[in-house]
């Protein structure tokens, strides 16, 4: 029954919250991060992140390769912080 309600609940809001952050890189980096460019920059390119296509670092150990990407090569990422 819990699990129930608390999926109703973000679905009952009645004012749409801003759909997504991009991180404005032209900015300078601070302590809370980059950020928000605005609307009107916001591009298709700043979801773009082809880090994913690019093999990995392997390790040994656990026979596995890791992807890496921050806010820099994958500006929509910003979008993951959530509210602000």
């Amino acid at each position: 029954m819990l699990s129930l309600s608390t999926s109703i609940l973000p679905a009952s809001l009645l004012q749409p919250l801003q759909d997504f952050f991009v991180a404005d890189l032209n900015v300078t980096f601070s302590v809370n991060g980059y950020p928000c460019k605005p609307i009107s920059q916001v591009t298709s390119e700043d979801f773009v992140f082809d880090g994913l296509s690019k093999e990995g670092k392997t390790f040994a150990i656990f026979g596995a390769s890791l992807a890496v990407g921050n806010v820099q090569t994958f500006p929509g990422l910003l979008t993951l912080r959530g509210f602000q």
